[in-house]
């Protein structure tokens, strides 16, 4: 999961990245050890060659047939954040 604040000090936006490891922090130890940042999503492959959102839609479909187009949304959504706009820059 992750959440993006954007408080305001001194009159500029900062944005915050806050990406939990797992649900409950049940890959806190491997992020920590790895020096990564990610929440789960262990049945999708290396995403560094997806150029689009619609390539990652189309592995969380293919990956989830069956499952509620909402949720496959969801973390389609979730992934491509902090795959693609999260990083120590922004």
């Amino acid at each position: 999961m992750h959440l993006c604040v954007a408080p305001m000090i001194y009159g500029r936006s900062v944005k915050a990245w806050i990406i939990r490891a797992g649900a409950l922090g049940e890959r806190d130890e491997w992020a920590l050890a790895n020096g990564l940042a990610g929440g789960g999503f262990d049945d999708f492959p290396d995403l560094t060659a997806v150029a689009n959102r619609e390539q990652l839609a189309a592995i969380g479909q293919e990956r989830h047939a069956g499952e509620p187009p909402g949720r496959i949304a969801n973390g389609v959504g979730q992934m491509w954040a902090c795959a693609r706009r999260s990083s120590r820059a922004t």
